[in-house]
């Protein structure tokens, strides 16, 4: 008695298909798996040796020809544009040095925010004064990729110190409050009346950009301009938000 085989064969091909569609698609998750861990590499490796070689070379280069130079502007109403005392400075030039000893930051800071700038390293807010102008410095940083600067940031409390060199001398600044704010909340950044401040920003929490992480600090040493002061060196009783 013939037995119909027919079947059997239409199962053995279905389970070839089904065979050949998993071994497809196997591949393809480890070639997506390898994608995303090279993507991921390059993140956390290939942009800090990125940012690593432009710090080397911004070094190299104040080093060879110095630091820009700016003025200290006396006007006691004036908030200038710094561009407009130094419009030979480009976005993305190195404008000095930023130490935060606690957290072990050494870099040189660039002028401007923008993508590229902020690949060298932190940046400094070009609608703010430079340190020795009158009113609040603004400085920006990765807190991931590209050396993450200010990846410890959080870790600064009252009290710890900030300083910054430039052509202008050097200048000490001392943390007053730490705060996590929205991104639209630039009221960070806006002058100050009296006391010198220095206001740094970046993305928290890490690898997110949902919301900002901000370090306020006064001058303590360094120049400045007549009407303005700086602050006690010792932590007083004056209120955080006291800048």
């Amino acid at each position: 008695m013939a037995v119909d085989a027919t079947p059997l064969v239409g199962h053995r091909r279905v389970a070839a298909r089904r065979r050949r569609w998993l071994n497809r698609l196997g591949k393809a998750l480890i070639t997506i798996g390898v994608l995303l861990l090279l993507f991921v590499a390059w993140e956390l490796v290939g942009t800090n040796f990125l940012a690593a070689r432009s710090q080397a070379a911004l070094r190299a280069e104040l080093e060879a020809e110095g630091l820009p130079g700016y003025d200290i502007v006396e006007d006691r109403d004036a908030h200038p544009r710094p561009n407009t005392a130094r419009p030979f400075v480009k976005p993305g030039d190195g404008i000095g040095y930023l130490r935060v000893p606690k957290i072990g930051v050494d870099k040189v800071f660039v002028e401007g925010i923008d993508r590229d700038a902020l690949r060298k390293g932190p940046g400094h807010y070009e609608d703010t004064p430079l340190p020795g102008q009158k009113g609040n410095v603004g400085i920006a940083g990765h807190r991931t990729t590209y050396g993450a600067p200010f990846w410890a940031l959080n870790r600064l409390r009252r009290g710890d110190r900030i300083a910054v060199e430039t052509a202008r001398g050097r200048f000490v600044y001392r943390v007053i409050w730490v705060k996590v704010v929205a991104p639209d909340d630039v009221w960070v950044l806006n002058p100050t009346r009296v006391r010198l401040s220095i206001t740094l920003t970046t993305c928290t929490p890490r690898f997110s950009a949902s919301q900002r992480l901000v370090v306020r600090a006064v001058q303590v040493i360094g120049p400045h301009p007549p009407g303005t002061r700086l602050a006690s060196q010792r932590i007083s009783d004056e209120p955080e938000d006291g800048a």
